[in-house]
């Protein structure tokens, strides 16, 4: 009888793990989402203020260049000034494009989605790995409840994520490929990771991994 009922607390301790796995390996997902999106727009704010610095270089550089030249009619010289004009407004529309689209908020809010999912799954990892055994089945069963409600609680508040589906799926793909390679080393560590990253390593058995 007793035998019974260890077995049976073994397999709800074994259920209530899996559950739990599963939702962190969505919360790693979402998290790896987030840091996308956060590099992604880096590189976006980046790629714009490089941008307003040449740009500006250049504009003054001509200001003062063209009136020095010779044989510029007045008109030419006004019609360029306006031209330069307009130019110039395009450069500070750039350099206000971080207020005018609100990067610096979302990368921020990128920012901390990561750190809440990874914080989500660096807690829910120590109670499955360390203290879910201890517990009876009916206290494991409460404690994985209260995870699950915070993993729906973090799924409806947090703010979207700004990649598009594909970059989803590239994000995927490349979390996948980390686990895979990752676990491919705790094998073997003599294992060639650029050609197991990109699966080029046919002859190695993905079985042999789980």
């Amino acid at each position: 009888m007793m035998d019974e009922s260890n077995e049976r607390g073994d397999t709800s301790h074994k259920i209530i793990s899996e559950n739990l796995k599963k939702l962190e390996d969505k919360a790693t997902l979402s998290a790896e989402a987030y840091l996308k999106s956060s590099n992604k727009l880096s590189k976006i704010m980046g790629w714009v203020l490089a941008m307003s610095i040449i740009d500006s270089i250049i504009l003054g550089m001509l200001a003062i260049i063209i009136p020095l030249l010779s044989g510029i009619s007045g008109f030419t010289v006004q019609v360029i000034g306006i031209i330069l004009a307009f130019s110039a407004l395009g450069v500070s529309f750039f350099s206000l494009s971080d207020r005018i689209f609100g990067w610096g908020e979302k990368k921020s809010a990128y920012d901390m989605g990561f750190k809440i999912w990874t914080g989500y799954v660096r807690e829910s990892q120590g109670f499955r790995k360390n203290e879910l055994i201890s517990l009876n089945e009916e206290r494991a069963y409460d404690k994985a409840k209260i995870f699950q409600g915070k993993y729906v609680a973090l799924v409806t508040s947090l703010p979207p994520n700004g990649l598009t589906d594909k970059e989803f799926l590239e994000c995927k793909r490349d979390l996948k490929r980390k686990i895979r390679v990752s676990k491919m080393l705790d094998i073997d560590p003599c294992v060639d990771i650029d050609s197991a990253y990109d699966c080029h390593d046919q002859q190695f058995q993905v079985e042999s991994m789980k």
